[in-house]
Formats: structure tokens, C-alpha cells, sequence
């Protein structure tokens, strides 16, 4: 019996490692053909070599079609190896009248069992038949994955890009930024691994478009926004058009909170739990780990956006910012730093309207609007500021 108990685990971990190599594979393009040939190949022989890895693979087929149900919008990331096969097993038990499969008694494992009615030979032609058509359900799934490779685009410092991809939305990327971009004929996913982007969504409700970060998922509804992450743990998320639901990353499905419009009066960040939607206007920021969001207390102005947007013209746009926070902007877009030599000068305010790349004409511009020294140094030309005394 513990022999047999120790096969009946064997058989169930391969066949949930055949789901999750015939759901979750995704290898180079140029590994394409040759996986397919050979995951199809492999698949059959190792289907042809017992009856008992038929009924397995079909349990776990059946378990994938349940978690699928309970999880449609595939927010519930669990790993899948992770999974107890006795739980997988039991789930499958509840629903196995509608495969033609009973539970058979015993002081052994509680398996699942043909109909006794059918003889051995034709009991299994049944099992056969749908083990036929789960593979020729779940293969394209695969396929799916395998064709769908993940293509990586990025820029580099100062450098600013417009992708559009086949789906006729666009991504454009600011300084220093890479997305990862994943469309298949069920999701649209990109993961933003540094810097900032601005999307501009085609709508399918069939197919949604996810943008992830270490810290946020963002799915969107028809929608302009654009999602920057600010350093490590920090994500910040502005919507321009449409709408945005905003959750945790491996966060359960919840219904989004709608972000409520404040007055004009109220300058306070508000914090509100998470998932949430976001509205045009609305600005949040997302740090690791949080399960609430800062929600900026009123909607940007139509003006304020356009402010935000600037680095999609090439323009920084001050209106009562720190030297060092336009300082600090500056440097993402250029190699040639500037460089505050005189803590004293940090928390002086500015305003004005600078080419992002051209760092020289800010500096002369603060050195005589705030009386301030400019010096180049170092070989790679650094600007260095400090107080006139």
C-alpha cells in the first residue's frame, strides 16, 4: 500500500509539472520550434506510458480549470509548485462526477476511479478521448506562452522613445527606463523594471492591459497614465484619460475603492486602502509593501498634467520647486551632473520652462535668477553651485 501511495504521488506531481510546463514555459525565440516539437513529443509518450498518468493529468486539468474560475482576472499569483498535491486531489474529488469519475472506498488512498460498470479495455477509451482533448485544450495554451516571448525595450540617459505595439497602443519611455512587454491573446502585460512611461491604451475587455511594478499592479480601462518608478519601493501613478484599478502585486481580487474628488481647498495627501480606482487627475504613489495608497487630495488641473507630461517634449517644467528637487530632475536625463556644493542653497524655489538636456543653460539660468556661483569641474565637467558670498 505505501507503495502504491508513494506511485500515486509520484504520478500526480508529473502531471503537475506537465501543467505547469504546457501553461507556464515561455523560452527564447529561437527555442520556439524546437520546444514545440519536442514538449508534444514528450508530453505523448510520457500520456502513452499508464492509464493512471491519463487520470492524473486529467485531476490536474480539471484543478486548473476550477482555480481558473475562482481567480479570472489571474490576480491570485500562487506559486505553482508550491501547491499540495493532497489539496489539488481533494478540490478535484468534489467535482468528479463530471468527468464520469467516482471516488473508491478503502483503508488506502481515496483515488479516483472508473465506473465499475465499464470494463477495464472500454473504461479507459473515455479517459482517452478527453486526455486527447484536454491536451488539444490545454497545449494551445502553451503555445500561447511559446509565441508570445517577452520582448524588452529601453532607453538610455537623456534618450526618450515611442513604442507602439501590434495592438495599436503606444508606450513611451522616458530617460532610463525598461518595460518588458508579454501580449498574448488572452492578457496584455508589461512589467516596468526602471524609470518612467507613459501609456496610451487601446481598450479590450477581452484582453486586459496590465502594467506591473515591484510594488503596484495597474490594470487599466481604456486609459492614458503614466507609471514612474521613483527608486526602489516607490512607484507613482498619474491618469490622465480613463481609468485605472490599482492593487497590490500578488494581491486577492477585491473591488477596487473609486478615488473620491476632494475640493480645491484640500492640499492634504489622503491615504486610502488598496485596490483602488483611479480617475482622471488622480495621482497616487505606491511604496513596497503597502497596502494603501497616497492619493493626492484633489485632481491635477488639466495645466498640471501638461507640467507632468513635459519630458515628453524634451522639457522640464518648474513652478515653485527646490534647487535640489529640479536639480536632482536634471541629473536623470544627463551625464554631466550638477552638483550642490553649499547646503544652504538646497531649499531655494524656482520656476521656469528648461530644455532637459541641456544642463549648462539651466545652470546659468539659476546662477543669476538666484545669485549663485556656477563653476565646472572634474573631468566630467560637473556644475557646482554654491552661495556668492
Amino acid at each position: 500500500m505505501d507503495k502504491q501511495h508513494h506511485n500515486d504521488a509520484r504520478i500526480d506531481i508529473e502531471a503537475a509539472e506537465w501543467m505547469v510546463r504546457v501553461t507556464e514555459c515561455e523560452p527564447h525565440p529561437h527555442e520556439l520550434q524546437a520546444a514545440d516539437r519536442e514538449s508534444q513529443a514528450a508530453f505523448c509518450q510520457w500520456l502513452s506510458k499508464s492509464p493512471a498518468h491519463v487520470r492524473g493529468f486529467l485531476e490536474t486539468v480539471e484543478t486548473y480549470r476550477k482555480l481558473a474560475s475562482i481567480d479570472p482576472r489571474r490576480q491570485l499569483r500562487v506559486p505553482r509548485r508550491s501547491i499540495e498535491i493532497a489539496t489539488v486531489t481533494s478540490i478535484v474529488r468534489h467535482s468528479a462526477s463530471g468527468l464520469n469519475i467516482r471516488q473508491s472506498g478503502g483503508a488506502g488512498r481515496n483515488r479516483s476511479s472508473l465506473n465499475p460498470s465499464m470494463s477495464p479495455r472500454r473504461g479507459y477509451r473515455p479517459l482517452w478521448a478527453v486526455a486527447i482533448l484536454s491536451f488539444m485544450v490545454v497545449f494551445p495554451v502553451a503555445m500561447e506562452r511559446f509565441n508570445a516571448a517577452t520582448v524588452t525595450y529601453s532607453t538610455e540617459v537623456g534618450e526618450r522613445r515611442l513604442i507602439t505595439l501590434k495592438d495599436g497602443s503606444q508606450i513611451h519611455l522616458n530617460t532610463q527606463t525598461q518595460v518588458r512587454v508579454n501580449l498574448t491573446p488572452r492578457f496584455r502585460e508589461v512589467r516596468l523594471t526602471e524609470g518612467e512611461a507613459l501609456f496610451t491604451i487601446k481598450h479590450d475587455p477581452h484582453r486586459p492591459f496590465i502594467v506591473v511594478t515591484d510594488d503596484a499592479r495597474i490594470e487599466d480601462e481604456g486609459t492614458e497614465f503614466s507609471v514612474y518608478r521613483a527608486g526602489a519601493g516607490d512607484t507613482r501613478i498619474v491618469v490622465m484619460t480613463g481609468a485605472v484599478n490599482v492593487s497590490k502585486v500578488d494581491a486577492r481580487p477585491v473591488a477596487p475603492v473609486l478615488a473620491r474628488r476632494q475640493a480645491p481647498s484640500q492640499t492634504l495627501s489622503n491615504t486610502v486602502p488598496l485596490p483602488i480606482t483611479l480617475r482622471p487627475g488622480n495621482s497616487a504613489r505606491i511604496t513596497h509593501g503597502a497596502t494603501a495608497a497616497e492619493l493626492e487630495s484633489r485632481p491635477l488641473s488639466p495645466h498640471e498634467l501638461e507640467r507632468k507630461l513635459g519630458w515628453c517634449n524634451g522639457l522640464l517644467v518648474f513652478e515653485g520647486e527646490t534647487l535640489s528637487e529640479a536639480i536632482a530632475e536634471f541629473n536623470r536625463y544627463n551625464r554631466q551632473r550638477i552638483v550642490i556644493d553649499d547646503p544652504g542653497i538646497a531649499s531655494l524655489r524656482l520656476g521656469g520652462t528648461f530644455s532637459a538636456n541641456d544642463p549648462g543653460t539651466f545652470a546659468t539660468a539659476v546662477e543669476r535668477t538666484l545669485q549663485l556661483r556656477a563653476i565646472n569641474r572634474g573631468p566630467d565637467s560637473s556644475i557646482h553651485l554654491s552661495a556668492v558670498h
